[in-house]
């Protein structure tokens, strides 16, 4: 295993849908299996407003970082009830408000 993989171990993306949540759960059982941490990934494309949006727009990072940080909470909580409490399983969260799809290739380039 690479030395990215070493530091993400099992990595997936989460986005709090029912197919991400068991991705997320096959993910879990997989790191514990190999005894590697599991990274759960949320990111979520920044809006960019126009100038007329800007002042409704103006708190929308801070609302949509707040969802992100429920959505990889709630992705925990489905990694740990997905796996034998016997088998300690170290879980990390990573949120990007970037570009979902290069942020998450970039994250899981070995």
């Amino acid at each position: 295993m690479s030395s990215t993989g070493k530091r993400f171990g099992v990595i997936v993306g989460v986005d709090g849908s029912p197919a991400s949540d068991a991705a997320v759960a096959w993910a879990a059982r997989d790191a514990a299996i190999r005894g590697t941490t599991l990274t759960l990934m949320h990111a979520d494309n920044p809006a960019t407003p126009t100038w007329a949006q800007a002042a409704e727009l103006e708190d929308l990072a801070g609302r949509q970082e707040a969802q992100g940080r429920s959505i990889l909470e709630n992705a925990a909580k489905i990694a740990r009830d997905a796996v034998d409490t016997s088998s300690p399983l170290q879980i990390n969260g990573e949120l990007f408000l970037s570009p979902t799809v290069p942020t998450l290739v970039d994250r899981s380039v070995d």
